[in-house]
């Protein structure tokens, strides 16, 4: 009877266990990120940045920098949303993933994790670029709106 209650212990204490770490995982940053926001990729740079009416500002953040400032791919877009208005049209991606883009690079040395970027383009074609980091992104706001007019 005593192994019994033992097993059962440790089986509970192990549930709780895998409990307690997946709702710290649910609720990092990064994971809520990806889930609300449309992500730019490789596939729809056409449909979100090519054939767009209106100008378009890329913001491009890798998870790592992203989870080190402590912020999402969804609350820079929502920062860009609010600085550049509805004259412009902001699209979010992972660096990572959009790497191999040459309309959406800017010059910058080779690391990991990359460097965060923003992109300004005028009838799919790339008018500016900068580096900034996510958790101070006014400065290369301004200098990209200037560039777009």
């Amino acid at each position: 009877m005593k192994n019994i209650s033992k097993i059962a212990r440790r089986l509970m204490l192990v549930f709780m266990a895998f409990v307690a770490s997946s709702m710290m995982f649910l609720s990092s940053p990064a994971v809520a990120a990806t889930s609300s926001v449309t992500l730019l990729t490789p596939d729809n740079f056409e449909t979100e940045v090519v054939k767009s009416d209106k100008p378009v500002v890329v913001v491009l953040a890798s998870i790592p920098t992203l989870e080190g400032y402590n912020t999402s791919l969804e609350k820079l877009k929502s920062d860009a949303e609010n600085y550049f208005g509805d004259k412009y049209k902001v699209v979010v991606g992972k660096a990572e993933e959009n790497a191999d883009n040459y309309q959406l690079f800017v010059p910058s040395p080779l690391i990991y994790p990359p460097l965060s970027t923003i992109i300004g383009l005028k009838n799919g074609q790339r008018v500016t670029g900068a580096v900034f980091r996510p958790g101070n992104s006014t400065s290369a706001f301004e200098y990209v709106k200037g560039q777009l007019g």
